[in-house]
């Protein structure tokens, strides 16, 4: 038996690990209802700890402001990251 991933965090089949995080309730469709974005990474123990770190800032966060703690989250860490190959 493994241990249990973080809320919000998901693989895709290439290896690559995302986190989907709810932006509006299901019934209002008048905005984007979710948000993905790509870790940027294939290591599950670090993928582990973005989204814990994610998942703090989220927390009790309501959800109007979920939106500018993602963008704020992605654009102070991931986006900053070289990837291989430039």
């Amino acid at each position: 038996m493994g241990t249990r991933r973080p809320a919000r965090l998901y693989q895709k089949k290439t290896g690559l690990h995302f986190v989907r995080v709810l932006l509006a309730d299901s019934f209002d469709h008048s905005q984007k209802s979710e948000c993905k974005r790509s870790l940027r990474t294939k290591d599950l123990t670090f993928a582990r700890r973005m989204a814990s770190v994610l998942n703090a800032s989220l927390e009790g966060a309501p959800m109007s402001g979920r939106v500018s703690i993602v963008n704020d989250f992605f654009h102070h860490t991931v986006s900053t990251w070289t990837l291989p190959g430039g």
